[in-house]
C-alpha cells in the first residue's frame, strides 16, 4: 500500500476524526488483531459471531497506529468514527483504487473463478507486475483488502468477485471500478438467496455494466444470449461446443493431464484432470491474448501450471486414486465432477458426499435429485452429515444398494478405510463448510 494521510481516510469514509493528526501517514491496514503489525491502521468489522470492536485494545497493545470505530471511544491515537466500519473499508478501497490508472480485471461466475484467476495471473505475470486476490478474497471484505495492496510497481490487478445475494455485484463494482470482466459460467449456486438461476445470471451480469474496455463470455453457457445482449462493451467468447473466438478441440485426458488444440492450431497441455477446467484455461487465454502474451508463452505457462488445492486434485496410493474436490459444491459442479470419473480408469467409483449449502427452499429437492444421479453414476456412495440425508434417500430410491449414511466424518472415514482396495477411484466433494478434506487426510494416511 502506498502512503495516504489520515485526512484522506476521513474524507473517503465521511467519518469524524475523534483524535489524532490529519496529516499523519498511514501505510498499511489490518482487520485482524491476531496478525496486526506495529504501525497498521486497524478496521474492526462486525460478523455473525464476533465484533472487531472488542479487539481494539489488543490492536493498540500491538502498536496499531489508530482505528476506525462505530462508537465514540477517545484514545491517544488516530481515531475515526464512522457509521459502519465494513462499508468504510469498502469506501477506503474505492477511493484508494482511483489513485491508480492501471487496468483491473474482474472475474465472476458460479464456479471456476479462483482457477481462472490463477491461470490469468500466471499468464500475465510473464509480462507484467500483477496483483491478484489471495485465495478467494472475493466479497466486500476480501476485495477491498486486495485493492489497498496496490502500489506504484503494480501494472495489472486481477480480482475475483463472488456474490450470494442481490445487490452485492453493484457494490463490488463500485469499489473496484473494473475495466475488463470475465464470467465463467452460471450454475444453481446460492439459490437460497435468489428466485431462480436466471436471477443469478442477471446479478452476475451486472459486472458487464461496469466495464469500459472489454468482456469475456462463455459461449457454451445457458445464459450466454442474455448476457451478451446486455453487454455494453466489446466482448470476446470462449467455449468448447461452439466455434467461439477461443475454442478447444481434440480434448484428451490422461493421468498426466489434459491436452487440446486451441482454435484447431495451438497444442495446449494442462496438468489438471477435469475436462471442465478447459473452460477456465480458454477464458484465461482470451485475456492473455488481449494483453499481448505470445503463444509460446501461453503454452509454457499452462504446461507448468500448479493446480489449486482441494479443486479436483488427483493423488494416489497403493493403486487407489483419490480426487480431493472439497473446496466447494453446488448441484451442477457436483454432477460435472462425477461425470469426470468415467474418464479415469478404475474398477470401482466411490463417491463421498456432503451437504451443498445456500440452496434455500430448493435444498431437499436438489439433494434428492443428486442422490438419484449418483445412484446411476457411482458404485459406492458415502453420505456424511444430516444436511445431506436427502442425497442418501435419492440414491437408495434410485436403486444403489451400496449407499451408506453417516452423521460424522470420522465414522465415515473409518468405514471407508476398511473397504478400499486396489483399483478404486474415490471422489470426495461437498461445500466448504463441511471440511471434507479431513476425510482425505484420514484415508490417505492408512498406507
Amino acid at each position: 500500500m502506498e502512503e495516504v494521510r489520515v485526512r484522506d481516510l476521513v474524507r473517503w469514509t465521511k467519518g469524524n476524526l475523534i483524535s489524532g493528526e490529519r496529516e499523519e501517514k498511514i501505510s498499511s491496514i489490518s482487520i485482524d488483531s491476531r496478525t496486526l503489525k506495529k504501525g497498521d491502521f486497524f478496521i474492526p468489522l462486525k460478523g455473525e459471531n464476533f465484533d472487531g470492536h472488542n479487539f481494539i485494545d489488543e490492536a493498540l497493545r500491538k502498536g496499531a497506529r489508530g482505528f476506525l470505530t462505530e462508537s465514540q471511544i477517545p484514545k491517544d491515537k488516530v481515531v475515526i468514527q464512522v457509521e459502519n466500519t465494513r462499508k468504510a473499508l469498502g469506501d477506503i478501497a474505492l477511493c484508494y483504487r482511483k489513485l491508480f490508472s492501471i487496468p483491473l480485471i474482474a472475474i465472476t461466475g458460479s464456479a471456476g473463478k479462483t482457477m481462472t484467476k490463477e491461470m490469468v495471473s500466471s499468464l500475465l505475470s510473464r509480462k507484467f507486475s500483477v496483483l491478484k486476490s489471495p485465495g478467494n478474497f472475493n466479497n466486500d471484505i476480501g476485495l477491498p483488502l486486495t485493492l489497498i495492496q496496490i502500489d506504484k510497481k503494480k501494472e495489472i490487478v486481477i480480482l475475483e468477485m463472488g456474490i450470494s445475494k442481490k445487490g452485492e455485484m453493484e457494490r463490488l463494482c463500485e469499489i473496484a471500478s473494473p475495466n475488463f470482466g470475465l464470467i465463467t459460467a452460471i450454475y444453481p449456486a446460492h439459490l437460497g438467496f435468489f428466485k431462480s438461476q436466471k436471477e443469478i445470471a442477471l446479478e452476475k451480469g451486472k459486472l458487464l455494466n461496469c466495464l469500459n474496455k472489454e468482456a469475456f463470455l462463455n459461449q457454451d453457457s445457458r445464459y450466454f444470449s442474455i448476457l451478451s445482449q446486455r453487454c455494453p462493451v466489446k466482448f470476446r467468447t470462449f467455449g468448447i461446443r461452439k466455434r467461439a473466438d477461443f475454442f478447444a478441440t481434440q480434448i484428451t485426458i490422461s493421468e498426466k493431464g489434459i491436452k487440446f488444440l486451441l482454435n484447431d492450431k495451438l497444442p495446449i497441455f494442462l496438468p489438471v484432470h477435469a475436462s471442465f477446467l478447459v473452460y477456465n484455461a480458454l477464458g484465461a487465454i482470451a485475456i492473455a491474448k488481449e494483453f499481448g502474451i505470445l503463444d509460446k508463452e501461453i503454452q509454457k505457462t499452462l504446461s507448468s501450471f500448479s493446480p489449486i488445492s482441494h479443486r479436483f486434485s488427483l493423488s494416489s496410493f497403493d493403486g487407489v486414486k483419490v480426487i480431493d474436490d472439497t473446496y466447494n459444491a453446488n448441484p451442477a459442479s457436483f454432477r460435472m465432477a462425477v461425470k469426470e470419473l468415467k474418464r479415469i480408469p478404475s474398477k470401482r467409483r466411490i463417491v463421498v458426499s456432503a451437504e451443498m449449502k445456500e440452496l434455500g427452499r430448493f435444498k431437499e429437492e436438489m439433494h434428492y435429485k443428486l442422490g438419484k444421479f449418483l445412484s446411476k453414476n457411482s458404485d459406492i456412495l458415502f453420505v456424511v452429515g444430516e444436511g445431506a440425508r436427502e442425497i442418501y434417500k435419492g440414491a437408495k430410491d434410485g436403486g444403489l444398494s451400496d449407499a451408506f449414511f453417516y452423521k460424522e466424518k470420522r465414522e465415515a472415514a473409518e468405514r471407508l478405510k476398511k473397504i478400499i482396495r486396489e483399483g478404486d477411484l474415490i471422489l470426495i466433494k461437498g461445500s466448504r463448510a463441511n471440511k471434507l478434506e479431513e476425510i482425505c487426510s484420514i484415508i490417505s494416511s492408512i498406507h
